[in-house]
């Protein structure tokens, strides 16, 4: 019997290339053998249990976003959420495996520095550790979340 299966929304300026390049080729076989370090070479079984699945293009994102996530606005989350995300105000909720951008008055207590969990103090490194294919090994430190080091 299969485990879970997860869905997530990867945001990234690149992320289609950058997830399907992490992913490797569908085909089993070739991502054996020609991408043995991807995710698929490393534990897809066969093309229809090649462990993962990405959209091919942005408008394809957008579609599969909305079919599993109905609830998500993704208009609204490119006009509020993004411009926090790129300033580094969020936190990453470990009970619902998923990163939440901090409210105004959460914000100023992270500043303080009187708060639990905060994402990524150097987030420069997160884009690195993405196009590389491997964790930054001075990157990783208590402040960080385990999805995004």
């Amino acid at each position: 019997m299969p485990g879970p299966m997860w869905a997530y929304i990867l945001a990234h300026e690149n992320a289609v290339p950058l997830w399907r390049s992490l992913m490797g080729p569908t085909k089993v076989f070739r991502a054996r053998h020609s991408d043995p370090d991807s995710i698929r070479g490393a534990y897809g079984l066969t093309d229809t249990r090649n462990t993962t699945h990405g959209s091919d293009s942005p408008a394809s994102a957008s579609r599969e976003i909305a079919f599993f996530f109905p609830e998500f606005d993704e208009q609204r989350w490119y006009e509020q959420d993004e411009p926090q995300l790129r300033r580094g105000q969020l936190y990453y909720s470990a009970e619902e495996r998923v990163h939440r951008v901090l409210g105004p008055q959460q914000a100023e207590v992270q500043i303080q520095g009187s708060a639990g969990h905060h994402c990524c103090p150097c987030p420069q490194q997160c884009p690195e550790w993405i196009s590389s294919g491997s964790r930054v090994s001075s990157h990783r430190s208590e402040s960080c979340c385990p999805q995004c080091c």
